[in-house]
């Protein structure tokens, strides 16, 4: 589980309330003014106030997604390894479907209980433990996905009615993919320190010709998004173009990365309004960079996006 590393530290920056709110909030059950169940389980008892929950059946408690998602969801109540808050993207938080990894002490080997659904036709080894629901399906990018819109405007008074700009590239990076994010601060909550992540970038010698914060090592760390529906990717990108009246700015969009539903998003650029607004990306904290200056100005300074479930949809 190493590689998820910080999938897992994220997850324990969320409460339990906070987790709910945002991915089941059909399981939240208000049971009295100071207090919440969940629907599947009543004596699973949250308190919002200070962040905790016990389930008090089964004797656990905690105060984080973790806590929750490790301790509350076996079938049988039992502790397991749960991969609800594990994405395959790394880097990303998603929620994904029952995957509980328990021993098998009859054997001292160890099993896969799995939950499959309607659309799940895989052969499994005898060493799976299969739990079918035919009343749901399954997701395949298993991703939650917010949408940004941003604008380039140029002004002397620092006022935001200042000129449109057209044709200003930008590169979304997502921060933990950052290859020096080790050096980045960051508060309790986990937000990050803008200003230790620029002084990892800055060139001193920057000028017209070069820019004053240096991505251009940073490829791998460029924004990504799982979609199994391609005509729904292929439907933003053409929003990008002349044909779309340009109406979300201009550029070519996601494009495949040679994984199966995956994709990058590459330099996007302002419209005739200054406009550019990107659908898609998963959550995430996010430095948007200008990787193209238009002539004769310098590089805007880099700032921070968080995609999340307050992200317009």
């Amino acid at each position: 589980m190493g590689k998820y590393q910080k999938n897992i530290e994220a997850a324990r920056r969320i409460t339990v309330m906070q987790y709910l709110e945002t991915y089941h909030p059909g399981e939240l059950v208000r049971k009295t003014d100071r207090e919440y169940c969940t629907r599947t389980h009543d004596s699973l008892i949250i308190t919002p106030a200070n962040g905790f929950f016990h389930w008090f059946s089964h004797h656990v408690g905690g105060n984080n997604a973790i806590d929750y998602l490790t301790k509350g969801k076996a079938l049988d109540g039992t502790v397991t390894y749960d991969a609800y808050s594990l994405s395959f993207a790394n880097g990303y938080l998603c929620d994904e479907h029952n995957y509980y990894i328990a021993p098998a002490y009859s054997d001292e080997g160890w099993y896969v209980e799995k939950t499959t659904f309607a659309n799940d036709n895989a052969v499994y080894k005898a060493n799976y433990h299969i739990h079918r629901d035919n009343a749901q399906t399954e997701s395949q990018d298993q991703i939650a996905k917010g949408n940004v819109e941003i604008s380039k405007i140029i002004s002397s008074s620092g006022e935001s009615n200042g000129q449109e700009l057209e044709d200003a590239g930008f590169t979304f990076y997502l921060v933990s993919d950052l290859s020096k994010a080790a050096q980045f601060t960051q508060s309790q909550t986990g937000a990050y320190n803008l200003q230790s992540i620029l002084d990892c970038y800055l060139d001193k010698n920057y000028n017209n010709d070069h820019p004053k914060w240096d991505f251009s090592d940073e490829g791998e760390a460029v924004a990504k998004t799982y979609e199994v529906n391609a005509a729904e990717i292929a439907a933003y990108n053409k929003t990008l173009t002349a044909a779309g009246d340009n109406k979300n700015g201009k550029g070519d969009g996601w494009q495949p990365t040679g994984t199966a539903n995956e994709y990058r998003l590459a330099e996007i650029f302002s419209n005739d309004t200054g406009n550019i607004r990107v659908q898609g990306l998963p959550y995430g904290t996010y430095l948007v960079v200008e990787t193209t200056a238009p002539k004769d100005l310098y590089q805007a300074e880099p700032y921070l996006v968080v995609i999340d479930k307050n992200s317009p949809m």
